[in-house]
């Protein structure tokens, strides 16, 4: 031990009363820090300090009283000096993980960890583990198998929430499972039902009020409950078809603010020979107020939407009367599909194929 630099950390036999000071966690051979005089003597002129004592040391933090000043002043010298350890310990991915305890030391008279290591030890930030030899074989221990688990769980969720939309992958599957489990079904193919929400951060704008697209995704979210709830997707599955959004027209009256609770209240206005049509309201629960009207074509493909209600019906069903202005406005999809399909010189029969 005399040709050991200030700071250096060594597996030795233990030494006897002095300035050393034992490590904690367990180890196969007694492993020591030492802090020689010139290492305990303070800096820029300020005086002798003692050495800091570890948290499992047995001398007691009571024989060292702070004061919130020091305390303080002492955090933030913490955050510098770790900051320059990881710099260092980056450059050196063994002496690192060996010093991090993330893999075993292979040899125990060669361990000499410079300042890194005293500065991570004297901040007891984590506890040195030092195998010797006879370990040299040991697989990695369960806390790096599990910190290596956790980075890869990590990255692929945000490999998930970047790459795909999480969210509305996640509420469309819950909201159906809610639906079919957790709800009564409904039997009324015109009745009203509701769909609680609230604006999140997630869905402000600039403006700091719901972005308009969100009303989009949330009258989604509702409509694909509602189908499920009246019947109508479990119809189409059994006859081997499926709806898709055809059209969809938006009213915005007031704007939603951020945790303002809304509901989305969604009925089947009727259907036509091709398409069902629905209506969703989003109406404040603050007074009521209709914020925002959405009305939307769903395209029925495979099949047509009056086998649909009859397959849950069991038996034939004539559509109900569509309001007018539910009327003028399939009238404008019409004359705007005859406007598109002249301009691409495609008859009706081709869009059908």
């Amino acid at each position: 031990m005399e040709g050991a630099q200030a700071g250096l950390v060594r597996c030795v036999p233990k030494p006897g009363p002095g300035r050393s000071l034992q490590l904690p966690g367990p180890q196969t051979s007694s492993c020591w820090l030492h802090r020689p005089r010139q290492a305990a003597e303070g800096r820029r002129g300020l005086g002798r300090r003692s050495p800091r004592p570890h948290v499992d040391s047995p001398v007691s933090r009571r024989d060292h009283p702070k004061t919130p000043v020091a305390a303080v002043w002492g955090s933030c010298g913490r955050m510098v000096g770790l900051g320059r350890v990881w710099g260092q310990l980056l450059k050196r991915p063994e002496t690192a993980a060996c010093a991090l305890g993330l893999s075993p030391c292979r040899d125990r008279g060669a361990l000499e960890v410079p300042e890194q290591k005293r500065v991570l030890q004297r901040w007891s930030i984590f506890p040195v583990s030092v195998q010797g030899p006879d370990l040299r074989d040991r697989p990695q221990s369960s806390s790096a198998k599990e910190m290596w688990l956790l980075v890869a769980l990590l990255a692929l969720a945000l490999a998930y929430f970047a790459l795909l939309d999480g969210w509305y992958l996640v509420r469309v599957p819950c909201a159906v499972l809610r639906a079919r489990l957790l709800q009564p079904p409904v039997r009324d193919l015109l009745a009203e039902q509701c769909f609680a929400g609230r604006v999140l951060p997630s869905d402000l704008d600039l403006l700091l009020h719901m972005n308009n697209a969100r009303y989009l995704r949330e009258a989604d979210v509702a409509r694909t409950a509602h189908l499920t709830r009246c019947g109508v997707l479990g119809a189409l599955r059994a006859l081997g078809a499926r709806a898709v959004l055809a059209a969809s027209c938006v009213r915005y009256r007031r704007s939603l603010r951020l945790l303002e609770p809304f509901e989305v209240r969604s009925r089947l206005l009727g259907w036509d020979d091709r398409a069902f049509y629905m209506e969703a309201r989003f109406v404040s629960l603050r007074d009521g107020f209709v914020c925002a009207l959405l009305r939307s074509r769903q395209h029925v493909l495979g099949t047509s939407p009056e086998r649909v209600v009859q397959h849950l019906c069991k038996r034939k069903v004539d559509p109900p009367e569509l309001p007018e202005d539910l009327r003028h406005w399939i009238a404008y999809n019409e004359a705007s599909s005859q406007l598109l399909r002249a301009e691409s010189g495609l008859s009706t029969d081709d869009k059908d194929q």
